[in-house]
């Protein structure tokens, strides 16, 4: 997979999408190489569809993942921030936490079959679920005797840096 945030192709910013070559453009070239040959900024660009005035929609996302640091830092972006970029309204900034939100589910669901033998094994499995929490949080996974997973219990969600929680709640799940 490619991926270099989005890194500037100097000649696009002079251009409106419907001026570039068919083959420049994200969608053709999703369509003809396969979403994983495309840069994160084409990517963004696909589910943004439209730029700004001035900008085209491949500006606009590489504008926004320079802003954050790359894609994992628009994981833990806010509807705040995403809406103070022009060109980004309610239902971009919408589609976007939407999409963010799938991969990190499409990626803990990928593991949920995963037999759990180590600390490590727990590791993988509840990474895409850590991603962008701001509080601890406290929780149990059960397994069968395989160590197949057999579900994630969230039991209590603390502050920044603390969590309270009692045996009652720990062993009722």
């Amino acid at each position: 997979m490619r991926s270099n945030g989005g890194a500037p192709a100097p000649f696009i910013s002079f251009y409106k999408m419907k001026e570039l070559p068919e083959t420049d453009r994200p969608r053709e070239k999703l369509l003809r190489f396969g979403a994983e040959n495309l840069t994160d900024s084409e990517l963004l660009a696909i589910l943004l569809r439209t730029g700004a005035k001035g900008k085209n929609v491949l500006d606009l996302a590489r504008e926004v993942l320079k802003h954050f640091g790359g894609l994992c830092g628009l994981v833990d972006a806010s509807m705040e921030e995403l809406l103070s970029f022009k060109g980004l309204g309610r239902t971009k900034a919408v589609t976007l936490m939407a999409a963010l939100e799938l991969g990190k589910r499409a990626t803990f669901f990928k593991d949920f079959s995963a037999k759990v033998t180590s600390p490590e094994d727990v590791f993988k499995l509840l990474l895409a679920k850590q991603i962008g929490l701001k509080v601890e949080v406290f929780g149990i996974i059960t397994l069968n005797s395989k160590g197949k997973l057999i579900s994630i219990h969230e039991i209590t969600t603390g502050g920044s840096n603390f969590n309270s929680n009692t045996p009652k709640e720990v062993f009722y799940p």
